[in-house]
Order: structure tokens, then C-alpha cells, then sequence
């Protein structure tokens, strides 16, 4: 082989090696999608990192592990999204330069495998989903891609985004056509359930049943019969029997154990079928409870009360099995609403919320059987709409933080909103029977939970997620520190003692790296 043919050959393996490297090296940070017409390209500096913290915002500056990548045209017809891990620090892609174009930075505490989003282009939906499936990011920042900006710009060119409604609105729209498992946000915040103990029995026999259940002031929760017996149930799930007191002379236990609720000063109230009327403070023992020897119209077993909070003056709505609406007002008890006929409102589910003085929400009452009804004292009662198809509603429960929420008879979960109640997503086990009822439960000063025959539980930022656990059905539940006690039957409902207690300890899957505050989610 003569000199020339040897320069030949090695003239061509340093162009074959020339683009091997740029196949490997330069064109996996270049994202074809992006190349419109014939624009020049623009290296994307690397955002600042450091979030300036809004002043309206519960955001901190927190170290960012990974960070998505968005850009997008004013017509919202050019879009593209890359996924850069920042740990260790990552090469910026280089993007083609169309007009008008802006680039969005969103930073995550966590590493892109676990928020879910693969490194490098993610290919984006048609349409963006209805639910968001990512964690709210640390800090989102923006970068002008027009003609007039800068080829050479570095990290100051960046401003961070806080409160614009319209960019907030165009990285919502890009945020959720990123493809992640639908189930994402559930496996980032979901809790695992597992019983913690055998069943405690109700040793009353077949005729006797849980009542109520209600959280006290001290970590601890009151469980009362049927038949009149209150048991207190401890942080560490141990169940003793409560003293009782009864009235001089009585041959029955007459204080009240018809339904009870806690206000926000931790005093439980508890209401007996006749109306009369008990609060204390749990840890001082019931003999120290104050009594109301006042009187309602309603006769029947069943009831549900809710009362006053946050300082407001005493006052308890209650309704009955029978559909009875009722109001006590400190000194007497008034009936709101009855049913038309003797009858017609028995057996229905039925629930009951107070919402401000003179206000409160109800379910399963005589003439509105179907619907949530919205009573205001001194106006006409009104209906709080559900969407088409939600079924019938059985249950009401609000937390202040998170809203009010509705369970209906075909396992349908809604929350209030401006115009009625919205539907809400969940995804209850496949195997989860969806015709039974739905029950919403406010369990703590966090928890909202929905039981049926599977269990799930409210997060602000997943939304509804299952618990993973089947059980019976259940009439009640409590959240103290040690579990999530829940009142239901036995299996075996020819045993005599068909009822018990059960505790589940939820265990959080949370990633230590979501604990760092973030901005509202999307």
C-alpha cells in the first residue's frame, strides 16, 4: 500500500470516528421534535437552582435532584419536554430556535426514577390528562427562546415564575401530557395498611352494636352500645371499660349514647336517642360530662349529629333514620324537616355536617331522599348538586384544609365546589365491588377516609388512594397516633359476639426526598 493510499485510509477513519461522536455525543442532547423550519440552535444554560421563596408560598430553597425540561411556543402548537437529572450535574440539551418560543425549568427534590419520568425527550400526550401525575416541583423558572434573545445567554437570564396565571396555566397543560403511570402520585404518597392486632370483641351478644365511635381530647377514642356501655380505646389500640354514670333512682343507663362529635377544642358531645345532651373532656372521665335534660322529636336509635367549632355559639344539627332534621340551639331542640308521611324517610343513609352557625349540609332526610340538601336558618333549604351518575349520597364529611366530601351508594367519592360537588377520581382495587356504599369519614385534624369494602385515604397532593386492605364493611372510624381504628362486624355473623375493633397501622412510602416544602401542586 503506497503513502497516498495510507493517508487515504487514515483521512477516512478520522471521519468515521469525527461522526461516531457526534451520533453518540452531540445528538442525543438535540431534540428533533424542536427543529422548526430553519432557526438557528441555542444552548440552554442551566438555571440558577437557587429558588427565591414567595412570600405567599409555603416553598423553601431546597437542593434540586432532577429537573424537567419544557418548551413551548405562545400557540401552544410546539411543544417538547426533556427530563435532566441534576445529580451529577447534567449537560444541557441544545434546542433549535423557533419563534416566539419559551423554555420552562421545573425543579424536583427528588431523582427523575422517582418522580416517575425517564432521562432524556419524553414524548408527550396529544392532550393533557385531567389529574396531575407529578410532584409539585421545587421552583419552576422561565427563558425567553424568541428571535431577540441572546445565543449566548447564561443562568441569569432566567427569571422564576411565582403567581403568573397565564405561564402557570401553559406549564400545567405541558406538565400533564408528560407520560407518567396513572397511579404515580399514590406510590410517591400512598400509605400501606396492615392489621396490628386480633379483632377486640363487643361481648354483648347479637342484639347489642356499636353505636359510636369518636375521637377524645387525649389521644384516645370513646366506643359506646347500643345498649348503653362506653369502652375507651388508647393510643396503643387497648380497649378498657368505661364507668357509666346513671341517674338516682333509674333501673337504666340514661346517659346519652345515641351518636357524638368532637369540636376543635377536643370536648366530645355525645346526644341519646331522646335528645339529651353530654360534652366534656374525655380525659376527665364521663361523671364529669355536662348534661342537657332537653327533649327532641325524634325516638329512633339511629342518629347523626354535628355541631359548633372553632369558638362558634352551641349549636347541634341532627337527623334521624326516620329523615328528621333537628336543631338545638344551647336551650332547645327545633325540628327543621320531617318526611310527609310517618315512614317514608325510614331506612335511608343518612348524615349530617355543620358548616357555620345557623348552616349545616344533610343527607338521606324525608322529602329529599336522593340529594345533598343546604340548610340556612331562615331561608328555604336548597340542593347541592351531584354530577349525573354519582348515585345516591350516604355520607358527608369535611376537613377545613382539604373541603367537604360526599360518599354515595355506588362508590362514588365527590368534594364540594363552587357550583355542587365534583366527582373524584379513585382507583379502587380491581377486585373492589363498586356497588356497595361508600362512607366518608373526617378521622383527625388530617385524615379524610372512605370506606366500603377496601379503604382509602385523602392526600392533598395524590388525591384519593387505596389502602390496599379489605375488611367488612364498617360503620366507623377513628385515626389516633398508634392506627386507624375501624368499627365493624365479624365475619361470622352467627357468632354472639358479632362485633369488634379493628386497628391498622399505616406505614407511609413517602421518599425522604418529598419531606422538602414544595409549591402548590398542579
Amino acid at each position: 500500500m503506497t503513502g497516498r493510499e495510507d493517508l487515504r485510509l487514515h483521512f477516512r477513519l478520522r471521519l468515521l470516528l469525527l461522526f461516531l461522536f457526534l451520533f453518540l455525543f452531540l445528538v442525543p442532547f438535540v431534540v428533533g421534535s424542536l427543529i422548526v423550519g430553519c432557526h438557528d440552535y441555542v444552548p440552554i444554560p442551566m438555571p440558577p437552582l437557587t429558588a427565591d421563596v414567595d412570600a405567599d408560598s409555603d416553598a423553601t430553597a431546597t437542593a434540586a435532584a432532577s429537573m424537567i425540561l419544557l418548551v413551548t411556543d405562545d400557540d401552544g402548537g410546539y411543544a417538547s419536554a426533556f427530563g435532566v437529572p441534576l445529580r451529577p450535574v447534567a449537560e444541557m440539551p441544545v434546542f433549535s430556535r423557533p419563534a416566539r418560543a419559551h423554555a420552562y425549568a421545573l425543579t424536583f427534590s427528588c431523582p427523575l426514577d422517582v418522580i416517575g419520568v425517564q432521562k432524556g425527550p419524553l414524548p408527550l400526550a396529544e392532550s393533557p390528562a385531567e389529574e396531575a401525575s407529578l410532584p409539585p416541583p421545587i421552583a419552576i423558572y422561565a427563558l425567553d427562546l424568541g428571535p431577540h434573545a441572546s445565543s449566548h445567554a447564561d443562568a441569569s437570564a432566567w427569571r422564576q415564575v411565582l403567581g403568573d396565571a397565564t405561564e402557570v396555566a401553559r406549564i400545567r397543560d405541558l406538565v400533564h401530557r408528560i407520560p407518567v403511570e396513572e397511579d404515580n402520585l399514590c406510590k410517591l404518597y400512598g400509605s400501606g395498611a396492615e392489621p396490628a392486632q386480633p379483632p377486640f370483641a363487643i361481648a354483648r351478644g347479637a342484639l347489642a352494636r356499636p353505636q359510636l365511635m369518636v375521637r377524645g381530647d387525649d389521644d384516645s377514642a370513646l366506643l359506646a352500645t347500643s345498649d348503653g356501655e362506653f369502652f375507651r380505646i388508647s393510643g396503643d389500640s387497648t380497649v378498657t371499660q368505661v364507668p357509666t354514670p346513671t341517674d338516682a333512682g333509674s333501673s337504666t343507663i340514661a346517659f346519652p349514647h345515641g351518636a357524638g362529635y368532637r369540636d376543635t377544642d377536643g370536648s366530645v358531645w355525645l346526644v341519646g336517642t331522646d335528645g339529651a345532651i353530654a360534652h366534656g373532656q374525655l380525659a376527665s372521665g364521663l361523671a364529669a360530662f355536662e348534661r342537657f335534660d332537653v327533649r327532641t322529636s325524634t325516638t329512633y336509635s339511629t342518629l347523626r349529629v354535628d355541631g359548633a367549632r372553632g369558638g362558634a355559639p352551641l349549636e347541634i344539627f341532627l337527623v334521624s333514620a326516620t329523615g328528621n332534621l333537628e336543631r338545638f340551639d344551647g336551650s332547645d331542640w327545633t325540628l327543621v324537616s320531617a318526611p310527609a308521611s310517618p315512614g317514608s324517610g325510614f331506612g335511608r343513609a343518612h348524615d349530617v355536617l355543620w358548616v357555620a352557625p345557623g348552616e349545616a349540609l344533610a343527607t338521606g332526610l324525608g322529602e329529599y331522599p336522593n340529594q345533598v340538601v343546604h340548610y340556612r336558618a331562615g331561608s328555604e333549604m336548597t340542593i347541592e348538586p351531584l354530577e349525573p351518575g354519582s348515585g345516591r349520597p350516604v355520607s358527608i364529611a369535611r376537613l377545613d384544609a382539604h373541603g367537604t366530601f360526599v360518599g354515595t351508594d355506588t362508590g362514588q367519592i365527590a368534594v364540594l365546589g363552587d357550583t355542587g360537588f365534583r366527582t373524584i377520581a379513585v382507583r379502587w382495587p380491581e377486585s373492589a365491588v363498586r356497588s356497595r356504599q361508600v362512607h366518608v369519614f373526617a378521622s383527625g385534624d388530617e385524615d379524610v377516609l372512605f370506606g366500603m369494602i377496601y379503604f382509602a385515604r385523602f392526600h392533598p397532593i395524590a388525591g384519593i388512594c387505596p389502602l390496599e386492605f379489605e375488611a367488612a364493611p364498617t360503620d366507623e372510624i377513628v385515626s389516633l397516633p398508634g392506627g386507624i381504628h375501624i368499627l365493624r362486624p365479624f365475619p361470622n355473623f352467627l357468632e354472639a359476639e358479632r362485633w369488634g375493633l379493628s386497628t391498622l397501622v399505616t406505614r407511609s412510602r413517602r421518599p425522604d426526598c418529598l419531606s422538602a416544602r414544595t409549591l402548590a401542586p398542579f
